[in-house]
């Protein structure tokens, strides 16, 4: 029998291993390996609130930052923490590295992505420098965001140990 996964809502969702449907809609990749959470717990108003919208976050194990779908880079950070993409479902996504990082000046980034590139997703889009991250007193939780969804949009996500490429979130 398999175990159900968590939303980032504390429901029930339905088991992974095929046992049981998920319920449609569209899946975005975990960018990073590491430890995933409610985006209620980021340690920042503007991404817990839900002011820039709903998803969820990794503090990650590992420095490569990976595209969560298939689709097109929007806008890349001039400070290089940050990026913008539609997916090829036209929803748009955001993926920021680090709490209050544009204040690094894009030391710690090594961006391997263009503005208006298609991607795939789990395609790297960007190198870290973690420890320089956390050596300057800046936490490096890598937040994906669906800017793109309106009230009656749900998004899923997944808690706890999560690798680069698995499921992270699901907008219905």
């Amino acid at each position: 029998m398999a175990v159900a996964d968590k939303s980032a809502l504390g429901e029930d969702l339905p088991a992974t291993d095929g046992s049981r449907p998920r319920p449609a809609g569209e899946v975005l990749l975990s960018p990073v390996s590491g430890m995933a959470m409610r985006m209620s717990d980021v340690d920042d108003p503007v991404f817990s609130s839900g002011m820039l919208g709903k998803g969820a976050a990794v503090e990650p194990s590992s420095g490569v930052v990976c595209s969560p779908a298939d689709g097109t880079v929007s806008v890349v950070a001039r400070a290089k923490h940050a990026l913008c993409m539609t997916t090829k479902t036209g929803l748009d996504v955001l993926v920021h590295v680090g709490i209050d990082s544009v204040g690094l000046g894009g030391a710690p980034f090594d961006l391997l992505c263009d503005e208006g590139q298609v991607v795939r997703g789990g395609q790297p889009l960007m190198r870290t420098d973690l420890d320089a991250i956390r050596g300057a007193g800046v936490p490096a939780t890598v937040m994906v965001v669906v800017m793109s969804t309106d009230d009656t949009s749900k998004v899923e996500g997944h808690l706890g140990p999560v690798a680069q490429g698995e499921e992270l979130l699901r907008v219905i």
